[in-house]
């Protein structure tokens, strides 16, 4: 793995970790809408990085979760 794909696949999983509901940021805990909000532009941040890498399937999926997670939320 080059270094752009270790930072594309730990955004991910940074957006990963946001959506856990035992994810707290600090002590007062955002709310569910900005948590969700976080993890949709971590996922697009590595969206941008796997386009640049020109891996486009990895760029869909994460197109696809982030329509999920707005489909669920509403």
């Amino acid at each position: 793995m080059t270094i752009e794909e270790l930072e594309a696949f730990e955004l991910k999983r940074k957006a990963e970790v946001q959506l856990n509901p035992g994810y707290c940021i600090d002590l007062l805990c955002t709310t569910k809408k900005s948590k969700f909000n976080k993890s949709i532009n971590l996922f697009k941040k590595s969206v941008e990085k796997y386009k640049s890498l020109q891996q486009f399937r990895k760029a869909g999926d994460i197109y696809e979760k982030c329509a999920e997670i707005k489909i669920n939320f509403k």
